[in-house]
C-alpha cells in the first residue's frame, strides 16, 4: 500500500486529487492538509511514501516546506510532486 500526502489549500483541488488518488486500490490517502505547517506535523506523525505538496499554501508555504526538508535532508525519505497553479517562470 502506498501512503500519499496531499498538501493542498484549496479544498477542490484536494478533493480532486483524492477521489483520483483512492481510485486505485494500491493507493491510500494518509492526510490532506491545508498549510504548511499542518503538512510538516502531519509528514513527521504519519511517514508518507509520497507528498503532493502546492507551493502556494498559508502561514507555511510549499517553498519553505521545501527548504525544511532540504535543511534536514529529508528528500532521501520521501519523494515529493509538486502541484501549483501558479504559471510564474520563479516556480
Amino acid at each position: 500500500m502506498i501512503k500519499v500526502m496531499i498538501a493542498e489549500d484549496n479544498i477542490h483541488i484536494s478533493k480532486n486529487c483524492f477521489k483520483f488518488l483512492t481510485n486505485d486500490e494500491n493507493i491510500k490517502v494518509v492526510s490532506c492538509t491545508l498549510d504548511g505547517e499542518e503538512t510538516l506535523k502531519d509528514y513527521f506523525k504519519l511517514q508518507p511514501d509520497v507528498l503532493l505538496l502546492d507551493l502556494n499554501m498559508p502561514n507555511v508555504d510549499g517553498f519553505e516546506v521545501l527548504d525544511y526538508f532540504k535543511a534536514h535532508d529529508l528528500f532521501k525519505q520521501v519523494p515529493v510532486s509538486i502541484i501549483t497553479g501558479d504559471s510564474s517562470k520563479e516556480v
